[in-house]
């Protein structure tokens, strides 16, 4: 069967070789009767017979070549086209098969680092469904505490304000697990829109305004610009900014001084604009600051502290890249921390984005 496909993977080539061969002849022919001169047919027999052995030994040879390679994908076919066994097919004899080799070089590469991502997904996600549990358990298992004070008659108004702070945890970890469900589907579910930067500002100052009371926290927006629209989702960046928000907060509540801010600053470059959010709390070390957008990194300010999850930056990392807006951080440890949000003045650069 196999060598039936040959022939006919070959027919054509076979009846051009036919077809050349006859036309040669024909030629020979007809240039010897303008000579009034004949080929003895002995001869044509000959030589069509001395042609078509070297054709044949051709045939053969370019048989074996190629049974050896097919020979490999036919194996590779009927073990199940095992991603493995793919590195089994290398008896590659002419450009053509070497391409094909490459290309399946090329594909079982992409799979596995496709399939090295999915892997790194899940595991993440474990991770995360496992941390997460514990920092549920742990506001439950207060109220709880609380609760039974309140049984015990004791001072109802200063329980009532923990109850209030523990649940505030609870459903801060519950919008954290929802806003990592959402990323896997964010191709879906955003919208580049204009936005104005500094009423966008006061909004979410307003909206976070009994969070700030509650820590003790003064913030401040000091807008340098005469120019504040930027292209970004509006839902999706408020994500962001509170994920900034939060820890600011977090890691300022917790530093030894009198007056605690953050500062909400707005400054225009020649092609971007910059909304720099700098507190005055902890800081971060040094040695932290290059890990601090890594999945469940909480680094050594982390442990200061039961509310750190290590996912807040990461999301904002994760959220801003696909915005396509910029991201830094600038820090000195017992001196505060500067996130850095940079977005591009180029709005035909956003028109793609929002097709």
């Amino acid at each position: 069967m196999k060598h039936k496909q040959y022939l006919l993977d070959r027919l054509g080539f076979i009846l051009m070789y036919i077809a050349g061969t006859g036309c040669f002849l024909l030629a020979v022919q007809l240039d010897l009767w303008m000579y009034k001169k004949e080929i003895h047919w002995t001869t044509i027999i000959y030589g069509l017979g001395l042609s078509s052995f070297f054709f044949m030994l051709f045939l053969i040879y370019d048989y074996r070549k190629r049974n050896a390679f097919t020979k490999d994908l036919r194996r590779y076919i009927e073990a199940g086209s095992v991603l493995a066994d793919s590195l089994s097919i290398q008896n590659a004899h002419s450009y053509e098969q070497e391409l094909l080799l490459e290309v399946i070089a090329s594909m079982r590469q992409q799979f596995m680092n496709d399939l090295n991502e999915q892997h790194m997904k899940r595991q993440n996600e474990s991770i995360f469904l496992n941390q997460w549990i514990h920092q549920m358990k742990t506001p439950v298992s207060v109220i709880e505490l609380l609760l039974q004070k309140v049984q015990n008659n004791e001072a109802i108004e200063d329980i009532l304000v923990s109850i209030r702070e523990e649940n505030d945890r609870i459903l801060q970890g519950l919008d954290l697990a929802l806003h990592m469900a959402r990323l896997e589907q964010f191709e879906k579910d955003y919208k580049i829109e204009a936005v104005y930067l500094q009423s966008f500002l006061r909004d979410v100052i307003n909206q976070n305004k009994k969070t700030f009371i509650q820590h003790g926290v003064f913030p401040k927006l000091e807008a340098e610009v005469g120019y504040d629209r930027i292209q970004t989702d509006k839902k999706w960046f408020a994500i962001a900014l509170s994920q900034v928000i939060g820890n600011a907060l977090k890691y300022t509540k917790i530093a030894q001084k009198e007056a605690k801010h953050i500062i909400f600053q707005l400054k225009e470059k020649d092609d971007a604009i910059e909304l720099r959010v700098r507190d005055n709390g902890i800081g971060i070390p040094k040695q932290d600051l290059k890990r601090v957008f890594d999945p469940f990194f909480t680094g050594i300010n982390g442990r200061r502290t039961r509310e750190a999850t290590g996912m807040g930056l990461y999301i904002t990392k994760q959220i801003c890249d696909r915005l396509h807006h910029g991201l830094f951080i600038e820090a000195e440890q017992g001196e505060g921390t500067t996130v850095v949000f940079r977005f591009v003045k180029d709005e035909a650069y956003y028109e793609v984005l929002r097709k």
